[in-house]
């Protein structure tokens, strides 16, 4: 059927005849290499509308389906396997034998006509057994099977690798999209304004192993095998970037790529099934962009990789931080944010014994901060209590919170929610490096080791000077104990 209907195309070329085309394929809007929009503006010829149910009847047919070679054949073959026919046949007409016919002749006739407009968009016109029958099988394993295997590629907003591929735990990767993903990840659907804005600023994806679709008929979406938006990987992935970069990222659609089949082709496109546009993002993106904001390089790669694999299955702590560090990302109202932020520093540093829960916060914060080579303990101790005296003044409806909005430490000023932002993510590095810490450890690893190194170091000095003065140290003042802003915390 294909090599007759190939040699009728030909002919009908050579004659000058136009072929259809469609308006939803999918172009580049703008020159470029890496970041451009794209439209369904663009048309692709459709070779397979030159051939239809029967001549003159179909878009604009050349040729009848029943007049290609073999088709009789090849519908008897089809009539013959099991499950198949009720399989082509359009729900809405099974009771009606004359529309029954028609449709079992339309998909007949589409088939091998389907491939053949693949292959002539993909290598030529020079006929390719092993290209056709490559794809012949891919299409024919759509038909024969109904669960079938594909991986979900999730497009990151507004967040770019320097890496074509990133391994990532558990079968997990991060991939560079293709040109041709890139257009066929289009949706062919309605988006809204909002929608399409933020859509071209994902030049990777995350990539998911192990979902099937289950199909009942041609017609009808298919049934997936578990929600792509609950799984852990989503969670940990999009968490993880939130501790290794500031950028409020997210995504706004998920895909499945078929392994070893496809329900149908798009020209040379690779073949996709698109699931559903979704608001996964921050709104502070609401406005859309073109470009990612970030570039991740190989070294913050790593990280994240690490990162991602321990938040697969993290400590109860260091779920509910890393959540709530996320989840401030994805507000819209500042006020939730300042609050998102403490609950995930109380999560790693608080305790349920008296005492001043802030004095104990910002103790234990400034001390986990020191571990990392933040040096300005005392600006780190005044932030922590500037911020939970704006969280306080937020959480009771003080008149008086917007006036304590502000802080002053590092030689600078800051917003309340950014500095929280910023401590929350320090300590969220370090836990998840110390794989399960809960606060007592902080305590002994953080503040007594430390203190019981002061005091024999202070022993041995003594020891061997007894006759030298000891040096009681003094209390800096606020001059002497500011540096410079630490890296990662952009001055307000």
């Amino acid at each position: 059927m294909a090599l007759d209907a190939l040699r009728r195309l030909k002919e009908l070329l050579a004659e000058g005849k136009d072929f259809d085309t469609s308006d939803r394929h999918p172009r580049f809007d703008e020159d470029g290499v890496t970041f451009r929009s794209v439209s369904r503006r663009g048309s692709i010829t459709s070779y397979h509308s030159a051939i239809g149910v029967e001549a003159n009847t179909y878009f604009r047919p050349f040729i009848a389906y029943d007049e290609l070679d073999g088709l009789s054949a090849f519908r008897e073959r089809a009539a013959s396997i099991e499950g198949l026919p009720q399989f082509l046949t359009f729900l809405p007409f099974a009771d009606d034998p004359e529309m029954v016919e028609r449709s079992h002749l339309v998909w007949m006739g589409q088939f091998p006509l389907r491939i053949l407009e693949r292959h002539i968009h993909c290598v030529g016109w020079d006929f390719s057994e092993d290209f056709f029958l490559e794809t012949y099988c891919q299409a024919e394993k759509f038909w024969f099977d109904r669960e079938l295997p594909a991986e979900v590629l999730v497009p990151v907003i507004g967040v770019t690798f320097a890496s074509d591929r990133i391994e990532l735990a558990n079968g997990h990767y991060i991939e560079r999209m293709s040109d041709g993903l890139q257009l066929s990840r289009m949706p062919y659907f309605h988006v809204d304004a909002e929608q399409l804005a933020v859509l071209p600023s994902s030049t990777h994806a995350l990539v998911i192993p192990g979902f099937s679709l289950t199909y009942a008929n041609t017609i009808w979406p298919p049934t997936v095998s578990h929600d792509p938006i609950g799984v852990d990987a989503v969670r940990a992935f999009f968490q993880a970037l939130s501790i290794e970069q500031p950028f409020p990222s997210g995504f706004v659609q998920y895909v499945f790529r078929p392994i070893g089949w496809a329900d149908g082709f798009e020209g040379a496109l690779p073949p996709l099934v698109h699931g559903p546009v979704v608001r996964r993002y921050s709104p502070r993106l609401a406005g859309g962009m073109k470009e990612p904001s970030i570039t991740l390089g190989v070294d913050a790669e790593s990280r994240l990789a690490a990162t991602f694999e321990r938040l697969l299955a993290p400590a109860k702590n260091v779920s509910i931080a890393a959540g709530r560090l996320h989840g401030s990302m994805m507000r819209e109202e500042e006020t939730d944010r300042i609050l998102d932020l403490c609950i995930g520093i109380e999560s790693l540093v608080s305790d349920n014994s008296p005492g001043d829960t802030t004095y104990k916060l910002a103790l234990r914060t400034t001390a986990v901060l020191a571990s990392k080579g933040v040096a300005a303990t005392a600006d780190v101790f005044a932030a922590m209590k500037g911020i939970y005296g704006y969280r306080s003044a937020v959480a009771h409806g003080a008149k008086n919170a917007e006036k304590k909005r502000k802080v002053n430490v590092f030689g600078a000023s800051f917003d309340a929610p950014s500095l929280a932002e910023y401590m929350l993510r320090e300590l969220l590095s370090v836990f998840i490096a110390a794989g399960d810490m809960a606060v007592e450890d902080v305590d002994n690893k953080f503040l007594l080791d430390p203190l019981a190194s002061v005091a024999k170091a202070s022993r041995e000095a003594k020891d061997e000077s007894a006759a030298s003065e000891i040096e009681v140290p003094q209390p800096r003042s606020s001059e002497e104990s500011t540096s410079a802003v630490p890296e990662g915390l952009d001055e307000t």
